[in-house]
């Protein structure tokens, strides 16, 4: 009789930690429904696909504050018309590693142009015709519904070519591209 005691108190302690779990887990679960109502109902400046980016990025990854105060910002080729890109370099948050991060979104066929590798399931590949195919068809296909396409892609900077106080230069006058030069 005793064991048959001891074993319902364990089913009752058990139940009422599952309970006790449970109730956590939907506390987590209201906030997180909360957070993301509030940031979805967040007005943004900028136009249709920077606001959904904005939210995109807040739901995924967290405050964009936060992300934007890590990745100190160096330089900006702002977006126009013509080139159908912006490009911007950052500071890179880990204090092991001193490269820059050129970060750039456009157009998707400018920025699969500048593009030799390709990340797919968290390795990155080389980008060889065959995916570059792939990839036109597919953001085709995507724009021909309506849909607004972006590209982006990021490259970590050798640092022989661009140490610690690098100072570059977004003049694109004179550059197709981005160019730089050191700051003595």
């Amino acid at each position: 009789m005793k064991s048959l005691c001891k074993m319902k108190c364990s089913t009752c302690i058990l139940i009422l930690c599952v309970l006790f779990l449970q109730l956590h887990i939907l506390e987590w679960a209201i906030r997180q429904l909360l957070i993301n109502l509030v940031c979805l109902n967040r007005d943004c400046s900028g136009d249709a696909s920077e606001s959904a980016l904005m939210k995109y990025i807040e739901l995924s990854e967290g405050s964009v504050k936060e992300i934007r105060e890590k990745h100190k910002k160096i330089a900006e080729i702002p977006f126009n018309s013509t080139n159908k890109y912006q490009v911007s370099i950052h500071e890179n948050p880990d204090p092991d590693d001193k490269r820059y991060i050129l970060v750039m979104k456009g157009a998707p066929e400018r920025i699969l142009d500048r593009c030799s590798t390709i990340l797919m399931n968290g390795e990155e590949q080389e980008l060889d015709e065959k995916m570059q195919e792939a990839f036109n068809t597919a953001y085709l296909e995507l724009g021909g519904m309506g849909e607004r396409v972006l590209g982006f892609c990021h490259f970590f900077l050798p640092l022989e070519e661009f140490p610690p106080g690098f100072e570059f230069v977004t003049d694109e006058a004179s550059t197709r591209f981005l160019t730089a030069s050191y700051k003595s």
